[in-house]
């Protein structure tokens, strides 16, 4: 009689534990709507000690593509593995995006181009796989289309999750 008590307790709590986490899950993506990421922040914020305990280091190149075009090159540190992404959403659409760039893994570092034209019309958001795994749009930057410009790489370097 307790096995049958304890495994059906074990199984409500696998259920409810289940529940619990989707429930999470959906209200972090609520969170996230407004601006497309939990949290929003300005270029000159991308560093170290960041909202979510991030370390990301962002480089300028200037010059290395056409005067329309900007190129995001993403580049994932030592002992950072999980995914990170580089998103552009388009401003009045939750579901509406473009993927510049995505890491994970073995794969260290990777570039994107695009128009400026389609870079300054969206919300670029730099992105990571969280809890369980789920990719989340965690920093909004809002003055990316005033601080970075056209013709130039930015290098973000994820250093510490």
């Amino acid at each position: 009689m307790n096995t049958k008590l304890n495994l059906k307790s074990m199984f409500r709590s696998a259920i409810f534990g289940t529940l619990g986490a989707a429930m999470f899950l959906t209200l972090g993506q609520m969170t996230q709507a407004a601006d497309h990421a939990v949290h929003t922040i300005k270029y000159a914020d991308v560093g170290n000690d960041m909202e979510d305990g991030d370390n990301i280091s962002v480089v300028e190149t200037k010059n290395v593509c056409p005067s329309d075009e900007i190129e995001i090159k993403l580049v994932l540190g030592s002992g950072v593995s999980w995914w990170k992404g580089a998103i552009l959403f388009k401003k009045d659409k939750d579901n509406d995006y473009l993927s510049l760039v995505e890491l994970q893994d073995d794969k260290k570092s990777k570039t994107g181009r695009v128009s400026y034209d389609d870079f300054s019309s969206r919300h670029f958001v730099l992105s990571k796989a969280k809890a369980f795994g789920v990719h989340t749009n965690m920093y909004y930057i809002e003055d990316a289309p005033q601080k970075m410009t056209g013709g130039n790489r930015y290098t973000f370097t994820w250093t510490k999750d």
